[in-house]
């Protein structure tokens, strides 16, 4: 079983649907990701993650780990600021891009993302980035 990730509302958000994609390109790509957020100013992408310790899976010592983490929530207009920053970035600049693994499916899960902060933020819902 691979890894992945999935966004989460509180409250629910029934209309926002991450679910073409399991998230597995932006685990994999999340270092990179926060460099790039980082060195823009913008929180970085594993700051949102609402079920790793210290929003490192390096910190994780076992599955059970992740099942009974006290969840995070953070703000979905911080994460739209973020993740929009990011596809900003990602599309104006080739060079960053392909410094990442299938960085055209890390750009669609980011635009799906988006859609759902999008979506998440006009309702004020708190949200994370669940790891699997």
């Amino acid at each position: 079983m691979g890894v992945g990730l999935f966004p989460a509302f509180e409250p629910q958000i029934d209309t926002a649907d991450f679910a073409d994609s399991d998230g597995s390109t932006l685990v994999i790509n999340a270092d990179r990701l926060d460099e790039i957020a980082t060195a823009e100013g913008l929180k970085p992408f594993t700051g949102f993650y609402g079920n790793i310790p210290g929003g490192s899976l390096d910190e994780v010592e076992n599955v059970e780990q992740l099942l009974n983490e006290d969840y995070v929530w953070h703000s979905s207009a911080e994460g739209l600021r973020s993740i929009a920053g990011l596809l900003r970035i990602l599309e104006a600049n080739a060079t960053i891009a392909r410094g990442l693994v299938d960085s055209e499916a890390v750009i669609e899960d980011l635009k799906s993302l988006y859609r759902c902060l999008v979506l998440a933020s006009e309702k004020g819902a708190g949200f994370r980035l669940e790891v699997w």
